[in-house]
């Protein structure tokens, strides 16, 4: 199926895709993040799916904040992000995604 991913790559590899939508246009950091989930050995379907999951959890979540009333800094995103890739980790864990 592929290569397992540390949790530390999976920071980094997320740091680097956020900083990259930061100062690209149209979301260039996503395609570099699944471009180097690739060449780790994950298939190109299933990191899409985890970018699309990520983008779709953290708008959600962020969402949910602004309707408690609770203004959300733009570094809360990468919190959020982060949480979601942990998850993600836990749960392929040991599959060898």
């Amino acid at each position: 199926m592929g290569k397992n991913i540390g949790i530390f790559d999976l920071f980094k590899l997320y740091i680097s895709g956020y900083a990259l939508n930061v100062m690209l246009p149209a979301k260039l950091g996503d395609v570099a993040t699944v471009g180097y989930l690739k060449m780790k050995g994950v298939h190109i379907g299933r990191s899409a799916a985890i970018i699309l999951q990520t983008r779709i959890l953290l708008d959600h979540a962020i969402k949910n904040l602004f309707t408690l009333g609770i203004d959300v800094p733009a570094t809360a995103s990468i919190g959020v992000g982060m949480a979601q890739i942990m998850r993600w980790h836990r749960i392929n864990k040991g599959r060898g995604t």
